[in-house]
């Protein structure tokens, strides 16, 4: 979050921070919710916006990063799931009813049509993680 309070006042380039801050820099031990709450109250619009994935090999949005990167690059976001979720229902993203906030958006990826949710990665990464 200093990134984000020490930003240059250009907005289009604050809000790229933001973006990039919700999808690679989430960490349960850097960060608190209430941090992650204030910065989505001011740009709530950054829930809504895709990034490039590499689990995935796909774009996802924030609440799919945080599912992914529990155990790919060191650093957890998995404490922040609910907390995407509830504000991505807040604000709409994704088809409130249909996804819950995102947590239910199914990301396509791969050549045979592959598509799969948040929830859906994380039951299998943990499946995974366990044998």
């Amino acid at each position: 979050t200093n990134a984000i309070a020490n930003a240059d006042a250009d907005a289009p380039n604050v809000f790229q921070i933001v973006v990039n801050f919700l999808h690679h820099q989430l960490d349960d031990e850097k960060h608190t919710e209430e941090q992650v709450k204030n910065v989505i109250d001011i740009f709530p619009q950054a829930l809504f916006m895709l990034d490039y994935n590499s689990n995935y090999d796909a774009d996802c949005f924030p609440i799919q990063s945080a599912a992914c990167y529990f155990a790919s690059d060191g650093r957890s976001a998995i404490s922040f799931i609910p907390l995407l979720a509830y504000e991505g229902s807040r604000f709409n993203a994704h088809g409130r009813e249909v996804s819950r906030g995102g947590l239910f958006y199914e990301i396509p990826y791969g050549e045979e049509g592959e598509s799969e949710s948040s929830v859906t990665f994380l039951v299998e990464g943990f499946d995974n993680n366990s044998n």
